[in-house]
């Protein structure tokens, strides 16, 4: 049990960073996007 506890320690913050990087890597496309149709150039 505890070295369980300890890989969930270790690994739900590494699954926070990822999603949250992850997250943001696919936002910056689509804001991209969104800008260049408000701002043809």
């Amino acid at each position: 049990m505890e070295a369980t506890r300890r890989v969930a320690l270790y690994v739900l913050p590494v699954l926070f960073i990822l999603t949250d990087v992850s997250s943001r890597f696919i936002h910056i496309p689509s804001l991209v996007r969104h800008g260049t149709e408000q701002n043809p150039l």
